[in-house]
Order: structure tokens, then sequence, then C-alpha cells
């Protein structure tokens, strides 16, 4: 036979508040140790990113990194390994 655990109404909102009150703590602590960022610093990486195009690669760099068989570049660097 099963046992069913009854919980009232106070007993269920006490637990969604320190659940919550748990949540906002975790991530309190998380916020605290994460690095500042300035506004500067925020539109200074926007614009190397999508302007200067820095953390990018070519098509044909990535296709170093690729198995030949999903490579895009007919003409890619052979890496020296051998598929199977």
């Amino acid at each position: 036979m099963k046992s069913r655990i009854f919980i009232s109404s106070v007993q269920r909102e006490f637990a969604k508040e320190r659940k919550a009150l748990d949540l906002q703590s975790r991530l309190k602590r998380l916020y605290k140790c994460s690095p500042r960022t300035i506004s500067k610093a925020y539109t200074d990486a926007t614009k190397a990113l999508n302007e200067c195009e820095e953390m990018t690669f070519s098509d044909e760099e990535i296709d170093k990194f690729l198995p030949k068989e999903l490579r895009r570049s007919k003409h890619a660097m052979d890496d020296g390994i051998t598929n199977r």
C-alpha cells in the first residue's frame, strides 16, 4: 500500500519561500565571484566580436579540425589522419 504525505498549505508556502531564498543566496554567491563588467568593456568586446571578427574562424580554419567528410573547402589542408 502506498503511503501519502499530506502537506498543509502553510508548509507548502514555507517550503516555496525557503527554496526561493536558497536560490537567491546561491545566485548572489555566483555574482560575487563573477568578474565585473563596465560599459566600456562591454562596448569594446562587442566591437571586437562583431566588427573585427575576433574569436571567429574562417571556413578554411574550421576545416582543419574536421574530418574530410565534413569539410566545406575542397582545398582544405590534409591533417595527416586517415579516416577508417
